[in-house]
């Protein structure tokens, strides 16, 4: 890859599980929580995915819901890397959203 912004994208695209997957993945994790419902709204957005961009649809689309971010303490630490990171933080606050960080400290 030639380090462009498509070529970057579809490495990263390229490590990552298939959407069906990773979706699955999702609802096993939450089946016994009645008050969680996975989404599968990213993929009708544009490729590549950004958090921030998938929290501006769900703020635009459904204002008046309640979301909570799921994700692994090796997201946060990279957060800062994270495109509008600082205003997906500020959006994060706006919505009341839930972070739940679980991190596994064993490194194997």
């Amino acid at each position: 890859m030639d380090g462009s912004k498509s070529a970057q994208s579809i490495e990263i695209k390229a490590s990552l599980a298939k959407d069906s997957d990773r979706l699955h993945l999702v609802q096993l994790a939450i089946d016994d929580n009645p008050h969680i419902k996975a989404s599968n709204i990213e993929f009708s957005l544009p490729v590549p995915s950004y958090t921030i961009d998938t929290l501006i649809h769900l703020q635009e689309k459904y204002p008046k819901r309640e979301f909570c971010l799921i994700m692994g303490g090796d997201n946060v630490e990279s957060l800062p890397k994270w495109k509008n990171y600082e205003l997906l933080l500020q959006i994060m606050i706006s919505m009341s959203m839930s972070v739940r960080i679980q991190y596994n400290t064993c490194r194997g």
